[in-house]
């Protein structure tokens, strides 16, 4: 055979890898460095900047994430400059290694599946959002973590298992819900295998250590799942991964033995993972802030009013009934996107809970799942976080894979099927950029046509993003403002939240609010802000009216600082106010 047709026949073999890595990677580079989430994206820069200036998390500013991304912004802001586009080259390069993670995933189902689900899961990361957020760090590792389970010889490789547990560890302490949940997940998978389980049952008793841990695994994610959202939520989301948990508690009996050789390993990955951040949490002394932020701060954030107002029900229900709004070809792929979106990963928990059931029938109990299909009905429980389009698909990517995988090998019109949910799915990219999400109506968020936001103008300076030219024009007046009003050295504060003031404008932040409206949330913390605002006033104060994220004591907040300072120019919701007597220019 000649080299030429030896190189035509891995070509043909490898065609479709080539191709939905080709489609990826377009996707991927197209558009990373367009639109923006401005209080997200300015919240990560900020965070970074301090940190890089020598302050300390927890202390000098409060961060509710584990500690990693952090440190991967910084290291971005000093690798590639101070600027929010830098913070997205980590995640660029990792959604790149994320496009073969997926393709490996999938392969056993089939060159079409593998190279479809690609595009999805790509299609569905920066493309959509190109936000440093820490759920799509979260989702990476969680397919890492899934690739290292799909090793055949796991079990009999200590080594692999802790490097499972390290993905999983690193998982958690780049976000720690999306990691929790996918730790319950990988237990129930683990402890359920057939591998694990006992050769012959002695007792029903039998097995007690590892079946307490599945019972664990279980009543952490039913914990969490009680009121989290209205019976759509949870039928679609958090009934099959309670299924699942509640299935293996019952019928799984590992082996104690085999429970502590894979416990071992992994818990020294987790170990691993936990170690560079317990270093410096101990030097520096703030194990009790570090908790403070990541526990109790979460807390106060999920219980804001905001978080009950949208529902994947509503999406359903409203957008339906507002069908007359979907006039048009694009209107009508949006809206089936989105019905999909919210219907499908429902669908695919299901068929995982019940091909999981049939795993412990005695004619199936040597044939086990994959690890990422049992653990997708588990990490897709975190969608319930915050009922928006943009936590479906940071959280809903592992059970549209497990949908793939479970498909078996496509017919005729299985293979339309799975392309025409590509299309649809790279069609989110028509809705989702731009306004945020929570700032438009489902119905206006789905019927919103290509061209309406487009990204035709730069934000220069520390932003280096592409904008629409009105929010480019917006952000430009508004920092020429600040330039005029204020100097270099002078310090500004912004609230209920919208920390991206700080950044672009290069002025000082002179407390440890970020987002104002979570961590003001007692009248101490409102009275000592305002005694230090008494001695040390900033030059210049940043109002958003009528914020998700105010609270009553940042209303509080606003009638102490009117009584102070002067407003001298309010647009699109912001007030800019001086000191009074000051004046403006």
């Amino acid at each position: 055979m000649s080299r030429l047709n030896a190189f035509y026949l891995k070509v043909q073999e490898n065609g479709h890898f080539f191709l939905g890595f080709t489609i990826s990677l377009f996707l991927l580079l197209t558009g990373f460095n367009d639109f923006w989430l401005g209080a997200d994206d300015g919240y990560y820069a900020h965070t970074a900047e301090r940190f890089l200036n020598g302050e300390t998390p927890h202390v000098d500013f409060h961060e509710i994430h584990p500690g990693y991304i952090l440190w991967g912004h910084a290291a971005a802001m000093k690798l590639f400059g101070v600027t929010t586009l830098s913070l997205r080259y980590p995640l660029l390069f990792l959604s790149i290694i994320q496009c073969v993670l997926v393709w490996q995933l999938l392969r056993e189902s089939g060159r079409l599946p593998a190279m479809l689900g690609m595009i999805l899961v790509t299609s569905l990361g920066m493309p959509t959002c190109a936000n440093p957020t820490a759920n799509l760090y979260a989702l990476f590792f969680a397919i890492a973590a899934f690739r290292v389970a799909a090793e055949t010889d796991l079990f009999d490789h200590p080594g692999k298992l802790v490097l499972l547990g390290l993905m999983v560890g690193l998982c958690v302490l780049f976000r720690h819900l999306s990691g929790i949940l996918l730790g319950c997940g990988m237990v129930t998978w683990l402890l359920s295998h057939p591998q694990v389980q006992q050769a012959q049952v002695v007792s029903r008793s039998s097995g007690f250590f590892g079946r307490l841990l599945l019972f664990l695994a279980f009543l952490g994610v039913g914990g969490y799942s009680i009121n989290r959202s209205d019976l759509t939520g949870l039928s679609l989301f958090a009934f099959p991964a309670l299924m699942i948990a509640l299935i293996s508690s019952w019928k799984a009996r590992p082996d104690v033995r085999a429970v502590w050789r894979i416990l071992f390993p992994c818990g020294l990955g987790l170990f691993l993972a936990f170690l560079p951040l317990a270093i410096y949490l101990s030097i520096k002394g703030i194990w009790q802030v570090w908790l403070q932020d990541i526990v109790i701060l979460p807390l106060s954030l999920i219980s804001m009013p905001f978080f009950e107002i949208w529902r994947y029900s509503d999406l359903l229900v409203t957008v339906s009934g507002e069908i007359s709004q979907i006039t048009n070809t694009i209107s009508t792929i949006n809206y089936l996107t989105w019905i999909g979106l919210v219907l499908v990963p429902g669908i695919a928990g299901w068929l995982v809970a019940r091909r999981f059931a049939v795993q412990f029938s005695p004619d199936n109990r040597h044939k086990a799942l994959p690890a990422f299909v049992v653990c997708a009905p588990f990490y897709g429980l975190a969608s319930l976080h915050f009922e928006i389009p943009l936590y479906l698909i940071w959280s809903t990517p592992p059970l549209l894979l497990a949908g793939f995988s479970l498909w078996g090998k496509p017919t005729r019109w299985q293979k339309v099927g799975f392309i025409g949910l590509v299309v649809i799915t790279v069609g989110t990219q028509t809705t989702l950029v731009a306004t945020p999400v929570w700032e438009r109506s489902f119905a206006q968020f789905v019927t919103t046509q290509p061209g309406y936001f487009l990204a035709n103008s730069r934000l220069e300076g520390r932003a280096q993003i592409n904008l629409t030219a009105e929010e480019t024009d917006f952000y430009q007046r508004s920092l020429a403002l600040i330039d005029e009003n204020t100097e270099p050295s002078d310090t500004i504060f912004s609230f209920p939240s919208h920390p991206q003031w700080y950044f672009l404008s290069g002025r000082k932040n002179p407390t440890a609010h970020l987002f104002a409206g979570v961590s003001i949330n007692s009248e101490h913390s409102l009275f000592e802000l305002e005694a230090q605002f008494s001695e040390q006033p900033p030059a210049m104060v940043i109002h958003k009216t009528n914020d998700k994220y105010g609270n009553p004591f940042t209303d509080s907040l606003r009638h102490w600082l009117d009584q102070r300072y002067q407003l001298i120019h309010s647009e699109k919701g912001f007030d800019f106010m001086v000191i009074k007597d000051r004046q403006p220019k």
